[in-house]
């Protein structure tokens, strides 16, 4: 029983996995490839498991993550502001250069 548990999850894992890596994060970093390269990059390479592939899913996972937290507000310029007002403590620059 425990072996079919396995496999099945195994399996489950496989097919999750290939269609996250294999279509959507493919898809979304086919366009910036292509348009980094001028066109020369990605062949038709999709599915076949080269590092090419691999190489265009991780952009798309960089674009993605970067897309993701631009749509948190992780680059709002108010963030930016408190964080170029204050140092790593907390406290903010201006007591930081007085206190030498």
């Amino acid at each position: 029983m425990d072996e079919l548990l396995s496999a099945i999850l195994r399996f489950l894992g496989y097919v999750v996995s290939e269609l996250l890596l294999g279509t959507f994060f493919y898809a979304i970093g086919w366009p910036f490839v292509k348009a980094v390269t001028l066109g020369k990059y990605p062949k038709r390479e999709w599915l076949s498991g080269s590092k090419n592939e691999a190489y265009v899913c991780c952009v798309g996972i960089l674009v993605f993550a970067i897309s993701l937290m631009a749509a948190l507000g992780q680059f709002s310029a108010q963030q930016c502001a408190q964080l170029s007002l204050t140092s790593f403590a907390g406290r903010p620059k201006a007591a930081l250069l007085s206190a030498r």
